[in-house]
């Protein structure tokens, strides 16, 4: 993550906030303005950044497909990125990455992976485990949604991973 750029944040996005936001309000954001003018300060636009660039570059795209990411700052413990990725005024996926600083950041990531897993279990229930215990599924039959909840462990910062992909786009998005 482009840390370099959190010092162009003015304020503080709390991560349950932010998918909160997107789970509620996922069919009714159509372009990157909606989460911008939503948390305003609080996130900053790296899409045109030359780490985004190098990182697109690398992807594969379909057709009216505009990809976004911004940055956000929890507190001095948690920084993350949001990847908003738009087929045909669509939003297609949101991605939410959470990474830990500092001494015992596996155990401060555990701890928030568990808090973010309670609140999209009242949500949604229990979900199903997928690869392994630190990745489960949800799927929003009634809105055609898929969430994916994911830790990774086992990098050099180690963070969690919340996506929402609309299950038309389902085979075009990734987690």
């Amino acid at each position: 993550m482009p840390d370099g750029y959190l010092k162009n944040l003015k304020g503080r996005l709390s991560y349950i906030d932010l998918i909160s936001y997107c789970l509620a309000n996922f069919e009714e954001i159509r372009k990157v303005d909606d989460v911008v003018s939503k948390f305003q300060t609080k996130v900053f636009d790296v899409t045109d950044t030359p780490e985004q660039h190098m990182i697109r570059s690398m992807e594969e795209t379909y057709p009216g497909e505009r990809d976004y990411s911004l940055i956000f700052q929890e507190d001095d413990r948690f920084s993350g990125v949001i990847d908003l990725d738009f087929i045909d005024d669509a939003l297609a996926n949101f991605r939410a990455q959470l990474f830990a600083k500092g001494f015992f950041s596996s155990s401060k990531m555990n701890k928030k992976y568990d808090t973010v897993l309670e609140f999209i279990m009242k949500k949604y229930g229990k979900g199903i485990d997928r690869l392994h215990v630190y990745d489960k599924t949800w799927h929003d039959e009634n809105r055609g949604l898929f969430i994916t909840l994911r830790k990774v462990k086992g990098s050099p910062k180690p963070s969690i991973s919340f996506t929402i992909v609309d299950e038309k786009f389902s085979g075009l998005a990734t987690s």
